[in-house]
């Protein structure tokens, strides 16, 4: 079970609720371009709430976990990922005359013909699903973390897209398989090293039986999303953060320039690496405490001499015992 210290229902708008069934764009232009080429995605989980919204015309739009309509001047496809569902299929099918006035071409992940990825400017990398996960593809959950409140609080956001990824906060994705770590580039140093330490322990705590060595958790930065993350938003927006690259393109060119600390890393590893610095106890009393320094954990970034001359105790031992005690003990020291 997930446990934040306060929980709140976010509820949409009516323009957007307005919106969750239907197909937006049929009748508009191409936004994309004028060559005659449109891909659309639908996503639902049932008849009643599948929509569809045209998204860029190329292989990266595509995902495992949806069903596409690709229109191009002389074909119609209906294209069905592996954990795509029957209704979004059926919805497909259903709106597929308002597309185009041509009978349809239903085509499952994996049997492509190369004409459906010419017109998609060539096979390119997409969030493909393995079989054995394409049912849980879809089970995605996503949570807002931040202290602009006062204190640190994560909620969960129902019914999510794009726009709701906070860049002055830490998002946590949880697709099951993966939990991403989403750090906005406006997050602070608390609101990061919280979150990591959240996202093990919602791992740790989940009754499903996940753990922490069999989940994939890793954490990654604003404009720097992968395929596998994307796939979770319907129509995501390369143009917003990526300048409309590819997450392959943006990861050759900060391997080339050396900025390999924008790709993701491991919850574990981020996390590790915000505790390992050394201060001394003058340095972490007080409220100006170096920059890094997560000021609910100041007594960890002690070297373990210095621990024990102040607390009496090793760190282990500390760390051991309930939270109410190590609360009395950082007071005594003024490391609360």
């Amino acid at each position: 079970m997930f446990v934040s210290e306060s929980s709140v229902l976010c509820t949409r708008g009516p323009d957007i609720i307005a919106q969750a069934s239907g197909f937006k764009n049929v009748h508009d232009v191409d936004k994309y371009d004028k060559d005659g080429t449109r891909l659309f995605q639908c996503r639902g989980t049932t008849a009643f709430n599948t929509r569809a919204i045209q998204v860029p015309e190329r292989a990266a739009s595509l995902n495992s976990g949806d069903t596409f309509i690709l229109e191009t001047p002389s074909k119609l496809y209906i294209w069905a990922g592996k954990g795509s569902t029957g209704d979004e299929r059926e919805f497909a099918k259903a709106i597929s005359k308002s597309v185009a006035s041509r009978e349809y071409e239903l085509i499952s992940e994996g049997s492509e013909p190369e004409a459906f990825w010419t017109a998609l400017g060539g096979r390119t990398a997409y969030a493909a699903a393995k079989t054995e996960d394409a049912a849980i593809v879809r089970e995605a959950r996503l949570f807002q973390c931040t202290n602009a409140v006062g204190y640190f609080r994560v909620e969960e956001i129902f019914d999510y897209d794009q726009e709701d990824l906070i860049e002055d906060d830490v998002m946590i994705l949880d697709t099951y398989a993966e939990v991403f770590v989403w750090i906005g580039k406006g997050a602070n140093t608390e609101e990061k090293s919280k979150s990591l330490a959240t996202a093990l322990e919602y791992i740790k705590t989940d009754p499903s039986g996940r753990t922490v060595q069999d989940t994939v958790i890793v954490q990654l930065k604003q404009g720097f999303e992968p395929p596998n993350f994307t796939a979770h938003f319907i129509a995501w927006d390369p143009e917003k953060w990526s300048n409309g690259k590819t997450y392959e393109q943006l990861k050759a060119e900060a391997m080339a320039s050396g900025n390999t600390a924008a790709l993701e890393t491991s919850v574990e590893a981020a996390l590790s690496k915000l505790t390992t610095s050394v201060y001394p106890l003058s340095a972490l009393i007080g409220q100006d405490i170096p920059e890094g320094v997560d000021p609910t954990k100041k007594e960890q970034y002690l070297s373990n001499e210095e621990f024990q001359q102040v607390f009496g105790i090793s760190k282990a031992e500390f760390n051991g015992m309930p939270a109410w005690k190590t609360v009395g003990l950082k007071k005594k020291v003024n490391l609360y």
